[in-house]
């Protein structure tokens, strides 16, 4: 069994040589690990003897210590990696060692007091041995004295400062009224705050602070109180007081108004400007002073950090001092001071002007070697945190630019694949946020090896992880095809419906609905495999029992999986789907949703006639008739109101090609009249081409319609369309109606060629994309031979 001494041999630093006869051997010492001012022997209290006086030399003065740190330093020499104290020792080498080992904040009541009180106690202290016991036990740096003159002189310790005085003892004379404690008004408070301070920035320099009033009850307890919690030694005030009530005695703040003061102290603090006290924790630091000193003033700087707002946005100045910790070669890697630094630079990175100044300064550096050298699992998951924190507003295409040219993505990567599972989730954060900037962010992370471990943590049983790597994968494949391709292979689609059969928190849900629904942008492989796993039952479910959020979600993945998929289509319609929708579209109120549910039934309803047949019986026509006529009266539409018009003239297009009955019902119900004004919309091309492509699918294989049409002045309309030639899918459109109006009445001809339209015919035809509109060129072609066939005039006009 390991023993919890250490023994050293100590020589005490010679400056001149000694004679062979007077050279000293080495101090033998044995003494414990782990011990505090509070053990020493000296200060255990004598036996008490009740209903007696108390005397320095019955009650020896004691000091309870309420805080207290380690001090790194240097004893006669010899280096020590632990802070050792000295128990059961006279000799005055000891002594003298004991003070640089700790540095402390203690209460005591006064030394010398003399008198009684009300519970007929009774006092006959001697001053100078309480002050020489004070002096040689606890080795204060300062004491604070609260007491006032008056009362110094009541208790028969008037002549107190002169005696501290002699001792060589520094005190802090700060005379105040016992009224001040309990009266937390703005004065009031701003006196403590000053006292607090000053006493901060000593502790923060390494010194002993003893604090006493007349018992060590009241006010001491209220200053040791706010002084805790301004140093971040409690979580706040509340732990602040039951510290004191411990290690002092339950007496303390048995007055409420005590403990009230000392909580509106705490606010008070957090709300007041911090400029002045960073400035001053600033100048405190020291680069070269790499000890448990400097770690305390980087905690404070933390917690002022963490308050945000204001105390935030005044911490200019911090940046430098951070970033020399963080990129010193001398200091350990992940040591505390370390550790608080980069906890401190997470606070910092909320504030954009302080983000950008620690990414112009070089942190991502100072992370990307501090991951590259460290093992601490606990560490590498302080620094992807603030990794991640340095990427927000999420995807910060600033940050992520300097961080791929420093080779950050590498030690992400490697963070995906870490054993320990907090290291992945803090990488994994980090992804979720990078990828956001940029497809640059996003490739790199595929040549990285990054997306199977994504896949891979997607799996993980924990709700965190879910979020972050469904959330990663999502914004990974955003706008990306290649990434969106290799996801795939590597089974996302498979882990994410699994998921997706689970129960989750909403946000989760949420989440993974909007990764699949990423996924299925433009990708046909994952169309189909969404369906072989069982995927398009699973979005039913969420179709049928969720609210509207989620029934977007799924709204628009079945737009995507439905597009150009006859078999998901087929699937869809068979599980009346459209039926769900339809009844969705009936009850929603707002214009977005309603576009978002007529797309994706426009989308099972393409190019698939019994679908076509399921949405008319479910009654689409009636409401769309009714839809259109509704935004015709509104007259000026807003954005919202164009997209869901445009919608609904596509899914007319639709339900209405080679649809006898449909395009009738359309006719009879003003829907010739209302398209023949859209088509001659100005300023809303999306409108002018929805409403073309409606025409063209409601004059299909119908004389009657296209009669109609003519009658209503559509072929001018359409024929001055052709000079937006360069607009594909709306010269597709326009081509195939002025074939059908040709067609019928030769009259159109003249129309076309009057207003300039060969010369457009042609345009098109010399600047589209075979490959990709193979039928423009078709409509086109035939329009032109039309317009020449039988006419030498409209012959020479064309070539």
């Amino acid at each position: 069994m390991e023993s919890d001494l250490i023994e050293v041999d100590l020589v005490e630093p010679q400056t001149q040589p000694l004679p062979r006869a007077q050279k000293k051997e080495p101090l033998h010492l044995r003494f414990k690990k782990t011990k505090s001012v509070s053990d020493v022997s000296l200060d255990e209290s004598t036996t008490k003897i009740k209903g007696s006086t108390k005397t320095s030399e019955r009650n020896p003065l004691k000091v309870r210590i309420l805080f207290e740190e380690e001090k790194n330093i240097d004893i006669l020499g010899l280096k020590l990696q632990k802070p050792v104290l000295f128990r059961g020792f006279s000799t005055p080498l000891l002594n003298n060692i004991t003070p640089q080992l700790l540095h402390y904040i203690g209460i005591t009541s006064a030394p010398g007091k003399k008198g009684s009180n009300k519970q007929d106690r009774t006092w006959d202290r001697n001053l100078k041995k309480d002050l020489t016991r004070l002096r040689d036990c606890y080795k204060p740096d300062t004491i604070v004295c609260l007491l006032t003159e008056r009362e110094m002189e009541k208790y028969g310790i008037s002549d107190l400062l002169s005696e501290v005085a002699q001792l060589n003892l520094q005190v802090l004379f700060y005379p105040q009224s016992r009224d001040v404690f309990v009266d937390p008004s703005p004065s009031h408070l701003e006196q403590t705050h000053i006292l607090i301070e000053e006493l901060s920035e000593r502790f923060y320099r390494g010194q002993s602070l003893v604090i006493c009033c007349k018992d060590g009850l009241g006010s001491s307890a209220v200053v040791g109180a706010c002084l805790l919690v301004n140093i971040g030694g409690v979580s706040g005030a509340l732990d602040a007081i039951n510290t004191i009530r411990t290690k002092r005695s339950e007496k303390c703040f048995q007055n409420h108004l005590h403990q009230d003061f000392v909580k509106d102290y705490e606010t008070f603090a957090i709300n007041r400007s911090s400029k002045e006290k960073v400035k001053r924790l600033i100048n405190l630091y020291s680069p070269r002073d790499q000890t448990r000193h400097n770690i305390r003033l980087f905690q404070a700087l933390c917690k002022l950090g963490s308050q945000g707002g204001k105390q935030l946005e005044e911490m200019d100045g911090v940046t430098g001092p951070l970033l020399s910790i963080l990129s010193s070669t001398t200091e350990p890697i992940g040591s505390d001071l370390q550790k608080e630094a980069v906890e401190l630079a997470y606070h910092l990175a909320i504030s954009p002007r302080l983000r950008q100044q620690l990414v112009s300064q070089g942190i991502f550096t100072s992370i990307i070697r501090l991951l590259n050298s460290t093992r601490s699992p606990e560490f590498q998951q302080m620094l992807f945190n603030t990794l991640s924190q340095l990427f927000t507003p999420m995807g910060s295409a600033t940050s992520a630019e300097v961080f791929l040219k420093e080779g950050g993505i590498e030690e992400v990567a490697k963070g995906l694949a870490h054993k320990e599972s907090e290291v992945q989730l803090a990488a994994t954060r980090v992804v979720r946020s990078l990828a956001l900037s940029g497809n640059r962010a996003q490739t790199q992370l595929r040549l990285s090896g990054a997306l199977p471990h994504l896949v891979a943590l997607l799996a993980y049983p924990s709700e965190d992880f879910i979020l972050q790597s469904a959330g990663s994968i999502r914004n990974v494949a955003c706008d990306n095809a290649l990434n969106r391709a290799e996801l795939c292979t590597h089974g996302a689609v498979n882990v994410l419906v699994r998921r997706l059969d689970e129960d989750h928190p909403e946000e989760v849900g949420l989440c993974l609905l909007d990764t699949v629904l990423q996924l299925s942008v433009e990708n046909a492989p994952m169309h189909v495999e969404l369906r072989k796993v069982g995927g398009l039952n699973t979005l039913l479910k969420f179709l049928n029992n969720s609210d509207s959020p989620t029934q977007f979600l799924v709204a628009s993945i079945i737009r995507n999986v439905a597009m150009d998929n006859v078999e998901n289509q087929t699937e869809l319609g068979a599980r009346n789907t459209l039926e769900e929708l339809m009844g969705l579209l009936e009850a929603e109120r707002r214009d977005h949703g309603k576009s978002m549910y007529i797309s994706s039934i426009w989308a099972l309803t393409k190019t698939h006639p019994k679908n076509v047949e399921r949405i008319t019986q479910a009654g689409l026509l009636p409401y769309l008739t009714g839809l259109m006529i509704s935004l015709e009266e509104v007259g000026n539409l807003n954005p919202d109101q164009i997209y869901l018009l445009a919608n609904c003239l596509a899914l007319l297009h639709n339900v209405t090609y080679d649809n006898d009955a449909n395009q009738e019902y359309v006719r009879e119900n003003r829907g010739i009249d209302l398209i023949v004004n859209w088509l001659d919309a100005q300023n809303n091309m999306s409108i002018i081409q929805s409403a073309a492509g409606a025409m063209s699918a409601i004059c299909y294989n119908n004389v009657t319609n296209i009669e109609v049409c003519l009658a209503k002045g559509a072929a001018i309309i359409t024929s001055k369309l052709l000079k937006f030639n360069k607009n594909h899918l709306l010269s597709l459109h326009v081509t195939s109606l002025l074939w059908m109006f040709m067609k019928h009445d030769v009259h159109v001809k003249k129309i076309v060629v009057e207003s300039d339209g060969t010369s457009n015919l042609c345009k098109i035809l010399s600047t589209s994309e075979p490959e990709r509109l193979f039928q423009l060129l078709v409509n086109t072609s035939a329009c032109l031979w039309m317009i020449g066939e039988q006419n030498e005039k409209y012959k020479e006009k064309i070539f």
